[in-house]
């Protein structure tokens, strides 16, 4: 997306809106396989990464424990 897009892409992150934005795309799957015409950095649930042409990502169900303190 553009640089000067970069504060309304935050305003519509900030409000949970980030999915209506047209330079968002949303897919609602277990397993999907990604390829790219370039390597650039990527953002696994909001942490920076470096990563290659091809992305796999799985969703592993229930692999992931939490600790909650109320």
């Amino acid at each position: 997306f553009p640089l000067l897009m970069a504060p309304f892409i935050a305003f519509k992150f900030l409000r949970k809106k980030a999915h209506k934005s047209r330079f968002t795309e949303t897919f609602i799957t277990d397993k999907i396989k990604i390829r790219r015409n370039y390597q650039d950095p990527i953002h696994y649930d909001g942490e920076p990464a470096e990563d290659g042409f091809d992305l796999h990502v799985e969703i592993k169900k229930g692999e992931l424990k939490t600790i909650c303190n109320n």
